[in-house]
C-alpha cells in the first residue's frame, strides 16, 4: 500500500497500521525514538534501507538530514538507480562500510526480518522510520483532528482563541506555526504544533487514551525509564504515583500542598504554627510587578508551580545580580499553559495557579552548607528517606545534586538513583531526625503518598516543600527492581 504523501495524515495512518499489527518492531528498535536518532547521527551521514514510499516521505520531510545512499534488497547486484539524487545500491554494499554505520529502515513491513539481517553486519546501528514516526504524538495535533468530528475541532479552535491566552504565547506560536502551516493542507491550517498546547487540547477534550500515550512517551523517552507503564495493574512506585495523580488531579488538597505559597497555610493548620516555614516577602502574578527595592539583599525567588528543585533562583546579593536577565527567565514560569500539568500531565499541578514568590534565604554560620532531608511517607508512615545537597551556579541556579538514600533504621540503601546522582559523604545523620519524622507523620496523614522535604542547618530546620509526585511519577531509578521494591511500600 502506498503511503498518502499528505504530511498531515501520515501520523494517523501509521497509528492505524500499528493498531492493526502491520508495524511489528523488535524491542531494541522500539526504544529508539527521534530524539536518540538525532543525537547519534549528529554530524554523520545515514544509509536508508528501502526505496519505497516511506523513503520518499523521509527524503521530502527531513531533507536537512544527510543521507549517504540508499540500499534495497530488490536491486540486482549490478543495477544502480537514482531517487532524489541518492544512488540506490544492493544490500551487499553495506559490507563495504568500515566505520560506524547508521541505517534507517524505511519499510512498514518486515521490520523484524530486515533488522535480523542487518544486525549481523559489524558496526551497524539500526532505526525504524515507521516506529519512530508513529511515536511522534507530541508534535502532531493532526491525529486528533482526523479522529474526531467537526464539533470537537471547533472546540480546539475556541480553546486556542480564548481571550486569556497569554500574548507572548500567541506571538511564539504564530511564529512557529507559520512555517508549519506552509506544509499543511488548508483543512488543518489552524493547528498549533506545540507540546503544551497539544496537551491542553487533549485535556480539554478529555481524550484519555491520548493522555496516557503522551505520559507513556515522556516516561520512556524523556525520562529514560526502561519499561512501559502497566496501566491495568500498577506495581512499581512510579506506576502507582502516576495512577494517583490522574485519579486525584482535581482533589483541592493536592493543589494546596503542591502550591509553594498555599502549602504554608496547610502546614500552619496542621501543626498549629508557622515556625517551620520560611518567611514570604511577596507574591506576584507578573515578573515585572516584583518590587526589588522592598526585598533584602539575600532572598530566594520561586515559582509557585515549581518542583524537584526547578524554577528556583537563589539571590545572594541583589546589587551584584543581573535581575533584568533573570526576569526573562521568570517570565517563562507564569501564564497559561506554563504549569507543569501541561508539560507532562502531572496531576498534582493541574489546579495550581502560576505565580512567583520571594522567600527568606536560609543559610548557616560561616558558609555552612544547607542539607535537605526528604521523607517518603506512605499513609502517614516514613518508610524511606534521603539526604541531599544541591550545588548552585553563580546566579543561583541548581547545577548538581548529591543524594544518599536510607531506610527507616538509618541503614544506607544503595543503587536507588546512583546512575543519576552521586552519593554524598555522610559522617552522621542529624540528631533531630525523630523530631522531623514526627512532623512529617502529622502532615502526611491524608495522603497515600507524599514526600515531606526539610532544609536543615545547625541552628534550625524548615519545611521547604510538600511533594506528591517526585519527577511527575517518572523517576528513572537504577533498575525496575528497585522501582518495584519501593512500590511495595505503597500498600
Amino acid at each position: 500500500m502506498r503511503i498518502n504523501e499528505d504530511k498531515s495524515t501520515i501520523q494517523y495512518y501509521l497509528l492505524k497500521q500499528k493498531e492493526k499489527g502491520a508495524i511489528v518492531c523488535p524491542k531494541e528498535l522500539q526504544k529508539k525514538t527521534w530524539g536518540t536518532f538525532i543525537d547519534q547521527i549528529r554530524g554523520k551521514e545515514i544509509i536508508i534501507y528501502g526505496a519505497g514510499s516511506m523513503c520518499e516521505y523521509f527524503l521530502n520531510r527531513y531533507f536537512n538530514i544527510s543521507v549517504k545512499y540508499i540500499v534495497d534488497k530488490r536491486i540486482a547486484p549490478n543495477e544502480v538507480d537514482n531517487i532524489y539524487n541518492k544512488s540506490i545500491y544492493p544490500v551487499d554494499k553495506l559490507l563495504e562500510e568500515k566505520e560506524k554505520t547508521y541505517v534507517l529502515i524505511s519499510p512498514l513491513n518486515d521490520i523484524s526480518t530486515i533488522y535480523d539481517r542487518l544486525k549481523k553486519i559489524e558496526n551497524i546501528e539500526c532505526f525504524s522510520l515507521a516506529q519512530m514516526e508513529s511515536l511522534r504524538f507530541e508534535n502532531n495535533i493532526g491525529i486528533i483532528c482526523l479522529k474526531y468530528n467537526n464539533s470537537k475541532r471547533k472546540k480546539i479552535e475556541s480553546l486556542l482563541a480564548r481571550k486569556d491566552f497569554q500574548r507572548n504565547e500567541i506571538r511564539l506560536l504564530k511564529k512557529r506555526t507559520k512555517e508549519l502551516q506552509e506544509r499543511q493542507t488548508e483543512r488543518y491550517k489552524y493547528l498549533l504544533h506545540s507540546d503544551r498546547v497539544l496537551n491542553a487540547v487533549i485535556d480539554y477534550l478529555g481524550i484519555e487514551n491520548l493522555k496516557k500515550e503522551q505520559i507513556d512517551y515522556y516516561f520512556t523517552n524523556k525520562y529514560g525509564n526502561e519499561y512501559s507503564i502497566n496501566w491495568n495493574n500498577p506495581q512499581t512506585f512510579n506506576e502507582k504515583n502516576i495512577r494517583m495523580q490522574i485519579t486525584e488531579a482535581d482533589n483541592p488538597l493536592f493543589a494546596t500542598v503542591t502550591d509553594k505559597y498555599e502549602m504554608r497555610k496547610y502546614i500552619k493548620d496542621v501543626l498549629g504554627t508557622d515556625q517551620y516555614t520560611l518567611k514570604v516577602y511577596g507574591i506576584w502574578e507578573n515578573e515585572y510587578d516584583i518590587e526589588l527595592d522592598e526585598l533584602p539583599s539575600k532572598f530566594v525567588i520561586k515559582a509557585t508551580n515549581g518542583g524537584d528543585g526547578n524554577r528556583v533562583h537563589i539571590i545572594r546579593d541583589k546589587d551584584k545580580t543581573d535581575i533584568e536577565k533573570l526576569r526573562k527567565i521568570w517570565s517563562s514560569w507564569v501564564g497559561e499553559y506554563k504549569g507543569l500539568y501541561y508539560s507532562c500531565f502531572n496531576g498534582s499541578f493541574k489546579n495550581v495557579k502560576t505565580r512567583i514568590i520571594a522567600e527568606e534565604y536560609l543559610e548557616g554560620k560561616d558558609e555552612e552548607k544547607i542539607i535537605d532531608y526528604k521523607f517518603w511517607m506512605f499513609s502517614g508512615k516514613m518508610k524511606l528517606f534521603y539526604i541531599s545537597e544541591d550545588i548552585f551556579d553563580g546566579i543561583g541556579r541548581k547545577t548538581e545534586t548529591k543524594i544518599s538514600y536510607f531506610q527507616p533504621d538509618r541503614s544506607a540503601l544503595h543503587n536507588v538513583k546512583s546512575k543519576t546522582y552521586k552519593e554524598m559523604d555522610i559522617d552522621m545523620i542529624d540528631d533531630r531526625l525523630p523530631e522531623m519524622v514526627k512532623l512529617a507523620e502529622k502532615l502526611s496523614e491524608p495522603f497515600e503518598f507524599i514526600r515531606i522535604d526539610f532544609m536543615v542547618n545547625s541552628e534550625r530546620f524548615v519545611i521547604s516543600e510538600l511533594t506528591l509526585t517526585p519527577s511527575g511519577g517518572m523517576l528513572p531509578f537504577d533498575s525496575k527492581k528497585i522501582d518495584l521494591e519501593i512500590g511495595k511500600l505503597w500498600e
